[in-house]
């Protein structure tokens, strides 16, 4: 069925996963704190952006960022100035940016194989594994994708014009540009790597006018260059940082300092279908030889993106969440598919990964039961930033592990009884009802990794901290963390003044420190035991257990939370909460 034929139908068909989406991403994006590390910066540079007027250079804890581009400091930084500066208004972009993408895959899916391939692609990616898990933080990737998404839309629909037109090339050129300003030079790379890629393997040319490209290419100057030359003008030697430090030595593992441990190779390839889970079961290329020549267009451009960004990857330094701009190409991939129904092995799948997580659950709830086997490190927040995306987890101690476990439980057992119930539907002809099963069981377990989130709070973010220094915080006190920047940055999110560090580093700061006019953020022992036995009041962020060892002088502790206590320095504070 195409929309051509039932264009009502259509239309709401491809609007049901978008608004399911809609809902479940909101939900979740609700009553979450800002998470220290990336987030942290990411959420704290657009409220520096209005604070100071300056939509240029992008500043975090009083400190030029020159790291990142600016689109979604922007977005942000609109949002706060319309809805006000919430949790919440900092990830509106992000779930845009999701549904844009599901509703770009939609409308590329149905055209190559009609209504159903539209809705299981829209619907594999807005509830695969990975686009609910890389999106619970903000993050620039979000934009990267759906700009790439777009310039993968236009350049499809430049195939299918028989005249030559501005429109498709002018899109393209303008997805370029998003793309640029949302993560650098991968923005570019990508979306005419791939065209590149798909043209030399179809031997097929699209017909344009070379007005149409010269018309596309000013579009790009005209919206990608200014903000890099004006940003080069302000913040003397801005592009060796931007271009050559974060992005080409990046990519080489040259970078220094490395804040980073790369993902091996093997295990990075091994995620990426836990990524795209459950829709990972129906990935087949058998498209590429079979069906309409849209169809064929589809899965060989597909296979096309997939493979060039995984064979990028595989060269660079990367992170699990460098696997999420991999899910749109998969996900049309796997909604082109069940477009034609569910292959037997796929049904086999199906079969043993739904008895796989009935029986993790079982084991889980034995786990829960008994506490046999419970693993956990000490329940204390870090001192130092973590090398990747996961690996926080450790610190998780068992009595938290078993707050997690009924969550867990339930969507292994949702997840078990979905697929079970999609393999039941989908040997009966019934593929939209394995569609909607799977879709509900992912919602389920959006639902409880935001739920695990909260539970996690105190150890993954220092929001608590910042809520009693935006009561205490007075002009001319000090905060200092004990540790890494990272590992307290959402300090800056929830109360105003600059985040300072002792005993650690600050690796997302390190290039806008180097200016002169950079505020001295690094302390040492005795710049802190002089600021500290001053007349002003600081404050102190710092492991419990460090308490007894510290040479400061007369403290008090005014909160405690996941291990860390703050503690001032021996003036008078006002009342606060005592702890967490």
């Amino acid at each position: 069925m195409s929309l051509r034929e039932r264009p009502f139908l259509g239309r709401w068909a491809l609007a049901a996963p978008l608004v399911a989406a809609a809902v479940v991403y909101t939900l979740t994006a609700t009553g979450r704190a800002i998470v220290d590390a990336d987030e942290g910066v990411y959420a704290h540079i657009p409220q520096l952006m209005l604070a100071r007027g300056d939509w240029v250079t992008p500043y975090v804890n009083g400190v030029r960022s020159l790291d990142k581009p600016p689109l979604l400091y922007w977005l942000i930084a609109v949002c706060y100035r319309v809805f006000g500066v919430h949790e919440f208004t900092a990830r509106i972009p992000s779930i845009l940016g999701i549904l844009g993408v599901a509703w770009l895959l939609g409308r590329m899916a149905l055209r190559a194989a009609g209504l159903r391939a539209g809705v299981a692609a829209a619907a594999a990616f807005a509830f695969s594994a990975g686009a609910l898990l890389f999106t619970l933080e903000v993050m620039h990737d979000v934009l990267l994708v759906f700009f790439l998404t777009l310039a993968a839309h236009c350049f499809l629909l430049a195939y299918r014009r028989r005249e030559p037109s501005p429109c498709p090339l002018l899109g393209f050129f303008a997805a370029l540009a998003g793309a640029f300003l949302s993560k650098g030079l991968v923005g570019v790379v990508f979306p005419i790597g791939i065209g590149a890629a798909y043209a030399l393997i179809a031997k097929d040319r699209p017909q344009v006018r070379t007005r149409h490209l010269l018309l596309g290419a000013l579009l790009f100057v005209a919206a990608a260059l200014p903000w890099h030359i004006a940003m080069e003008i302000r913040n003397p030697g801005f592009l060796r940082v931007y271009f050559f430090e974060e992005q080409i030595l990046r990519f080489f593992s040259k970078r220094e300092p490395v804040d980073y441990e790369s993902v091996p190779l093997l295990l990075f390839w091994a995620l990426i279908p836990v990524w795209l889970m459950p829709w990972s079961l129906f990935l087949s290329a058998d498209g590429l030889k079979k069906g309409s020549p849209r169809r064929r267009r589809a899965v060989l451009f597909a296979l096309c993106w997939a493979g060039l960004i995984l064979a990028f990857f595989s060269l660079s330094s990367r992170l699990e969440h460098y696997a999420f701009p991999l899910l749109p190409p998969l996900a049309l991939l796997a909604g082109i598919r069940l477009a034609k129904g569910v292959p037997a092995w796929s049904l086999r799948l199906l079969t043993l990964a739904g008895l796989a997580l009935l029986s993790a659950a079982a084991v889980l709830s034995f786990v829960a039961a008994t506490g046999i086997g419970l693993p956990g490190g000490d329940g204390f927040h870090p001192e130092r930033t973590f090398a990747n995306d996961f690996t926080i987890m450790t610190s998780f101690s068992p009595e938290l592990i078993r707050k997690l476990l009924p969550p867990a439980i339930f969507v292994a057992a949702a997840l078990g009884v979905a697929f079970l119930l999609a393999r039941w539907s989908a040997s009966s002809g019934k593929v939209p009802w394995s569609v909607g099963a799977l879709t509900a069981a992912m919602a389920v377990f959006h639902l409880a990794a935001a739920y695990s989130i909260r539970l996690s709070e105190p150890i993954i973010s220092s929001k608590f901290f910042g809520q009693v220094l935006a009561w205490e915080y007075q002009p001319g006190d000090q905060v200092v963390v004990w540790g890494d920047y990272e590992t307290a940055n959402s300090v800056n999110f929830y109360m105003p003044g600059h985040l300072y560090v002792a005993h650690g580093a600050a690796p997302s700061l390190g290039p806008g420190l180097r200016y002169p006019d950079a505020p001295k953020l690094l302390l040492s022992d005795d710049e802190l035991r002089e600021a500290w036995n001053g007349p002003g009041r600081v404050f102190l962020i710092v492991d419990a257990t460090r308490v007894p060892v510290l040479d400061l002088g007369p403290m008090r502790e005014t909160a405690h939370s996941a291990g860390r206590v703050l503690l001032v320095n021996g003036t008078r504070s006002r009342s606060s909460p005592g702890g967490k």
